[in-house]
C-alpha cells in the first residue's frame, strides 16, 4: 500500500538537524558534483517520473546563492506538470516550487545571506526537487532558527496564497463569512488559520466527509462535501463575503452565486483539470474560459480577482518578502501552524505527487533529501 512509503515527520526533525549541521567554518563548495533530482521525462504518465543525476553550475552568478536542500514542498503545480497542463514546461524538467536548506555558496559579497544561513526558496518555474539548487536571492527568504524546517517550508506557497487572497485581494474584515474550497489541503488549512486571526469570522469549507473532523479541529465552523454543498448552503440560506475557489470551471458560477452583495471571489487555481482521463482534462480546460459578464458583476455588486504567486514575485518581489516576514512572525506568535500530512523520500516523489493529486492529504505533503 502507498502509505507504507510515507515517512511521518515525527522524529525526523532531529535527524535532519544532525545530518545537515553547518558552522561558520563550512567550506564554500565551488566544485560541481552531480546531484539527485526528481525529473519528468515525458508528460502525461506517472511512470515517466524518476530520480536522476543532474549537473549543476559550479559557480553562482551575481545575485545567486547555492543551497543544500533538506526538504521540499509538494504543490498542485507539480500535479499540473505531470499532465502537461502548464504548457511552458517542456520535458525533461525538474519538479518543485519550494524547498528549504542551508546556503553553501553565493555569487558576490552581498550581505543578504551568509554561508550557513537557513533559507526557504520559492521558484514558480520549478526546479527545486534536487539535492542542491542554484537560485536567485530574490527567491529566497531567511528563516528564523526557532521555526522547524518542515513548518518553514510549508509557510511558502500555501500560506502566501491564503495570505494574499484574504488580506490583499478580498480585504477580510471582522465578522465576515468565508467559503474555502479544498479546505483540508495546504491552502485551505492555511486560509482557515489566517481567517481566524480576525475576530468573529465564520469559516465554511468543502472537503471529503472523512476529513470533516480534522478541519473542524483547525477552526472550520461548518465543513461541507463537494457533491452537495450548494444544495446544503441554499437550504440553510447562507451566503458569503468571500469565496476562495481553487477548483475553477463550473465551480466559478456556483461561487459567484453564493456571494453576498459586495462579496468577493478569489480564484487561486483550476484543480478541476486534474484527471486520469484525457477527455475530462480537455473539457475542464475549456470550462476555465467561463464567461463572466461585467454587467452582471456591476448589477449584483460582486467582484472577482485571480492570484498567481509566480507573476506577483516577478513584478513585485518586495510584496512577497514583506508577506513572508509577516507569516514568520504569525508563526512565532502562535497564530499559525502548518499541518504536515506526511514526508516522503525523494525516490518516492512520484507517489507523493500522486497522493496529492488523489486528494488523500490533510495539510502539507513534503519530500526529504
Amino acid at each position: 500500500m502507498i502509505k507504507l512509503f510515507k515517512i511521518r515527520f515525527h522524529g525526523l526533525q532531529r535527524k535532519l538537524r544532525l545530518s545537515r549541521s553547518f558552522t561558520s567554518a563550512t567550506i564554500v563548495q565551488h566544485e560541481s558534483k552531480p546531484v539527485r533530482a526528481l525529473i519528468m521525462k515525458s508528460v502525461g504518465c506517472w511512470k515517466e517520473i524518476e530520480v536522476s543525476q543532474l549537473q549543476i553550475p559550479a559557480f553562482c552568478a551575481k545575485n545567486q546563492i547555492k543551497v543544500s536542500v533538506d526538504l521540499c514542498g509538494v504543490n498542485f503545480a507539480d500535479v499540473y506538470n505531470v499532465q502537461g497542463i502548464l504548457s511552458e514546461r517542456k520535458p525533461p524538467f525538474v519538479f518543485g516550487l519550494e524547498c528549504i536548506g542551508r546556503v553553501i555558496d553565493k555569487g558576490n559579497d552581498d550581505p543578504s545571506f551568509k554561508i550557513g544561513d537557513r533559507v526557504a526558496c520559492y521558484s514558480p518555474e520549478g526546479g527545486l526537487f534536487q539535492e542542491t539548487v542554484v537560485i536567485s536571492k530574490e527567491n529566497c527568504f531567511a528563516v528564523p532558527e526557532q521555526i522547524p524546517s518542515e513548518d518553514a517550508v510549508s509557510l511558502l506557497a500555501n500560506y502566501l496564497t491564503a495570505y494574499f487572497s484574504l488580506f490583499h485581494s478580498a480585504n477580510l474584515c471582522e465578522s465576515y463569512s468565508i467559503l474555502i474550497h479544498s479546505i483540508a489541503g495546504g491552502v485551505g488549512w492555511a486560509a482557515t488559520q489566517l481567517a481566524n486571526t480576525v475576530p468573529n469570522v465564520r469559516v465554511y469549507g468543502t472537503c471529503s466527509e472523512s476529513k470533516h473532523n480534522m478541519v473542524k479541529s483547525n477552526g472550520v465552523n461548518l465543513p461541507l462535501t463537494y457533491n452537495n454543498y450548494v444544495i446544503e448552503l441554499k437550504r440553510r440560506d447562507i451566503k458569503f463575503n468571500i469565496v476562495i475557489d481553487n477548483i475553477g470551471g463550473e465551480s466559478i458560477r456556483h461561487s459567484l452565486d453564493l456571494l453576498k452583495p459586495l462579496g468577493h471571489l478569489v480564484v487561486t487555481g483550476a484543480n478541476c483539470v486534474v484527471s486520469e482521463e484525457k477527455h475530462v482534462v480537455e473539457n475542464a480546460l475549456k470550462s476555465l474560459n467561463y464567461n463572466i459578464e461585467m454587467r452582471t458583476l456591476v448589477c449584483d455588486n460582486k467582484s472577482i480577482s485571480g492570484l498567481h504567486l509566480g507573476t506577483l514575485l516577478a513584478k513585485s518581489p518586495q510584496t512577497i518578502h514583506d508577506a513572508m516576514k509577516n507569516l514568520f512572525q504569525l508563526y512565532l506568535d502562535g497564530k499559525v501552524k502548518p499541518h504536515i500530512d506526511s514526508i516522503w523520500p525523494l525516490n518516492k516523489g512520484a507517489e507523493a505527487i500522486k497522493f496529492l493529486a488523489d486528494r488523500k492529504n490533510v495539510g502539507k505533503v513534503l519530500l526529504s533529501l
